[in-house]
């Protein structure tokens, strides 16, 4: 899916690994709006921030899928390689915390 939110952040620096923020069950990419921006500005302009909706919530397409954990870790995976394409963070909360572990997991680095 699309991010519904990027935030600022200085793209060419790469002084500060990125962030891929991923909301917990039955919310969306817009509960990261001030976690974002506190994260860009900690970072002094030095990371950008992106927040995702899973599919099903948010803005994001609901298409006639089997919504499983591997889907969305999928999802989360492809997000990261097609968008964010630099060592980036990955972190959520509830559903979107176990996305990210496994994300991480699989990728071998998990901190």
């Amino acid at each position: 899916g699309d991010p519904r939110g990027v935030a600022g952040g200085d793209e060419e620096s790469g002084a500060e690994p990125d962030a891929l923020l991923v909301h917990g069950f039955g919310a969306s990419s817009s509960q990261w709006r001030k976690t974002m921006k506190a994260m860009v500005e900690a970072s002094g302009g030095k990371r950008r921030v992106y927040a995702l909706d899973l599919l099903g919530f948010g803005h994001s397409q609901a298409p006639s899928l089997t919504y499983t954990q591997y889907l969305w870790a999928d999802q989360v995976r492809e997000f990261g390689l097609s968008v964010v394409r630099r060592p980036y963070i990955v972190a959520g909360n509830s559903i979107g915390g176990f996305m990210s572990a496994s994300v991480a997991a699989d990728a071998g680095s998990v901190e």
